[in-house]
């Protein structure tokens, strides 16, 4: 079995799945739901799942409704707001680079507008120079022109200058 499919078999059970500082597989989840199921599997993969776990976290493989919502979210954002990035200036094909949500499988492939917005951010703002994102703690973040990501405390700085008016 692939320790992405473990991780995500476990996840989807409410376990989740760390490497701490020494380099030792734990979890965390309610009580009772580490079954001896689990646990078995669990020893048979250890070294693989803690291979998987401590990686590049770019190059992890996306479930399949991580993959779901990737198509979900660019649609939406795409026909909701495509009239709107337009209207400000902005290819509609730019804001998301190329990016194919049918093609996307690993994490590093997704676009960093998706990505905010499958984690629950909300588009603020679409002006001439940035588009800006409300994060669920309460920060913002920007995608400037040109394809660079800004959040505060840089964001406001930026605000008083070069995006002065966006």
């Amino acid at each position: 079995m692939k320790p992405e499919t473990i991780v995500a078999n476990l996840a989807a059970n409410g376990i989740h799945l760390y490497v701490n500082e020494v380099g030792e597989l734990r979890h965390r989840g309610k009580r009772g739901q580490m079954t001896e199921e689990f646990r078995a599997m669990l020893t048979e993969h250890r070294e693989a799942v803690i291979e998987w776990l401590t990686t590049d976290p770019g190059r992890r493989l996306l479930n399949d409704e991580e993959k779901r919502r990737i198509g979900e979210v660019f649609h939406a954002f795409r026909d909701q707001h495509g009239r709107a990035l337009v209207a400000a200036g902005w290819n509609r094909d730019e804001v998301f680079s190329g990016t194919d949500p049918l093609a996307v499988a690993t994490v590093g492939e997704v676009h960093g507008v998706i990505w905010f917005l499958m984690r629950g951010a909300e588009l603020a703002k679409i002006a001439e120079k940035a588009i800006y994102f409300q994060l669920v703690d309460g920060s913002r973040v920007a995608w400037l022109r040109g394809g660079c990501f800004v959040s505060d405390p840089y964001l406001g700085e930026l605000e008083k200058t070069t995006l002065a008016g966006s």
